[in-house]
This record gives C-alpha cells, sequence and structure tokens, in this order.
C-alpha cells in the first residue's frame, strides 16, 4: 500500500487535489521558508504536520501527530511503522518539488 492510500484510507486524512500550488501530494502547504516547508492534513480522529527542511544537501524531515480523537492512539502506532519506511521516497519527491520551485 502506497503512502497516498495509508493517509487518505486508514488515517482518514482529507488531501486536496495534486498537483496545485498550495499542496504537496495533497498534503495543504500550511507555511514555508527559504529552506522549509511545513504541511498539514487532518482527519476526524488525528491532525498531521510534516516539516521538511533543506541545508546545503541535507534534508531533514518530523511528522507530528496530534490525537484528536482516543482511537488516533490505537491506529497511529501502527501505521507509524509504514510511515517510517515510506518516508525515504516522500524525501525524494518533496526535494524535487522544492527544486521545481526554485527554478
Amino acid at each position: 500500500m502506497g503512502p497516498l492510500v495509508a493517509w487518505r484510507v486508514l488515517c482518514g486524512l482529507r488531501l486536496g487535489p495534486q498537483p496545485t500550488p498550495d499542496s504537496l501530494a495533497g498534503w495543504k502547504i500550511a507555511d514555508r521558508g527559504d529552506s522549509w516547508i511545513r504541511m498539514e492534513a487532518s482527519s476526524w480522529f488525528m491532525t498531521a504536520h510534516i516539516v521538511f527542511h533543506i541545508d546545503e544537501g541535507h534534508v531533514s524531515f518530523a511528522t507530528f501527530v496530534r490525537y484528536d480523537r482516543p482511537m488516533a492512539a490505537l491506529v497511529w502506532p501502527a501505521l507509524s511503522i509504514g510511515h517510517r519506511r515510506a518516508v525515504p521516497d516522500l524525501l525524494r519527491y518533496a526535494v524535487k518539488r522544492i527544486n521545481r520551485s526554485r527554478c
């Protein structure tokens, strides 16, 4: 199962259409700076933020999940295993997208 399917189906995240100037992989771009971008999405039971930071050829990535309902505490720990496996592909996609926006 790909990350988009997991985010939409298993996490229930409401992701937008893609591609748009205000989204990345369906996630809303909530804020950005010269070397970082913060994306957000939510479902009925959780809110997630993903932050990318690019500096001198290095990419940092952090995921922040807020449990809005008790169910999230049951669902996210299991899904986070797949999430950590998908991160390398997500990082490659983000770097390509950011590089395109700088051109």
